[in-house]
């Protein structure tokens, strides 16, 4: 994973037409980007920022005011300032994952978080700041919850596996533009690798919160072995529901330790998610695909997805 930076700026002709905008993105310098195919680019996140910098501002100049759910929120973070957040538990997931639980400023609060975005991280090291974007996987009244692998030679996870119960964390945002839509499509196939699992669970809770959407959702779930699968208990809750499945792809095979981590019923397939696995089980009418694992497989699922029929415009990578 490589180092990102964003800073902001505010235009003096900005300023001066409404009054106080939020501040707009500063477009990187190409030396920002290490090169080296991280799954979140610096660039990808401009982009994504500097739409949601164009759509505020363009509420502002025609209501001159935001929305009530967009001042509540900003109330507890923002996308213009990195704000401090305590850090209240370490709760250790799997041998390399924690879920992290941060404070918000009042037990009233809540993120209240779209489906599908994120937060960005930032982190003091070396003389200079490192961000990184991570999907809450809940955000109730008063905290919300990360899910967060460390890498061992990782430069942000330095920093995380020196955090401590009472630090103070800076985040901000939220970012994201999936804008779902409930009933958009009939059926959404979700295509997930390791921590990609995170913004996958905040759309299938979005959807099964809603009893009057009865969009069809199938997630495949890719991981090293059983051992690997991120929070299989809450995806074994959510499969109780009519409209979701799971179809777990282990990509090595360890029989034994397999069976300590996999129930009677589960779906298995010992093999990596491929083009022609896809051909044959996922429809091409009305489908919607998300995607989101490492950047070698985020453009592999794009190849096979584009491959098999599946328009690019019903495509969606976090």
């Amino acid at each position: 994973m490589g180092i990102w930076y964003l800073t902001y700026t505010m235009d003096r002709k900005d300023q001066l037409s409404i009054g106080k905008f939020p501040p707009k993105p500063e477009k990187p310098l190409e030396s920002d980007c290490c090169g080296s195919g991280c799954s979140v680019c610096v660039f990808d996140i401009y982009q994504r920022d500097l739409e949601a910098w164009e759509k505020e501002c363009l509420q502002l100049r025609l209501t001159g005011s935001l929305t009530h759910d967009q001042e509540t929120l900003c109330a507890a973070i923002s996308k213009a300032d990195f704000k401090k957040f305590e850090l209240i538990s370490i709760v250790s997931h799997t041998k390399n994952t924690a879920i992290y639980r941060f404070r918000l400023p009042a037990v009233e609060t809540s993120l209240n978080l779209e489906a599908g975005q994120h937060l960005i991280l930032r982190s003091w090291l070396d003389g200079r700041y490192i961000t990184r974007s991570y999907t809450p996987i809940d955000f109730e009244l008063g905290y919300f919850d990360v899910l967060i692998k460390i890498y061992p030679n990782g430069l942000i996870s330095s920093c995380i596996s020196q955090w401590l119960v009472g630090d103070l964390i800076e985040w901000r945002g939220p970012f994201g533009n999936l804008n779902y839509q409930p009933n958009q499509y009939k059926h959404i196939v979700m295509l997930a690798a390791g921590t990609g699992i995170a913004p996958m669970l905040q759309v299938i809770k979005t959807i099964i919160d809603n009893e009057n959407d009865e969009t069809f959702m199938k997630l495949f779930y890719s991981c090293k072995t059983a051992a690997d699968i991120l929070l299989k208990q809450r995806l074994d809750e959510y499969q109780k529901f009519w409209n979701f499945q799971v179809v777990f792809f282990l990509t090595k095979l360890m029989e034994e330790e397999d069976t300590k981590y996999l129930k009677y019923g589960d779906d298995v397939v010992y093999q990596r998610i491929d083009e022609d696995y896809l051909s044959r089980n996922v429809s091409l009418m009305s489908t919607r695909i998300l995607i989101c694992g490492t950047w070698s497989f985020d453009k592999d699922m794009m190849n096979y997805c584009m491959k098999i029929g599946i328009r690019e415009k019903d495509i969606f990578r976090f």
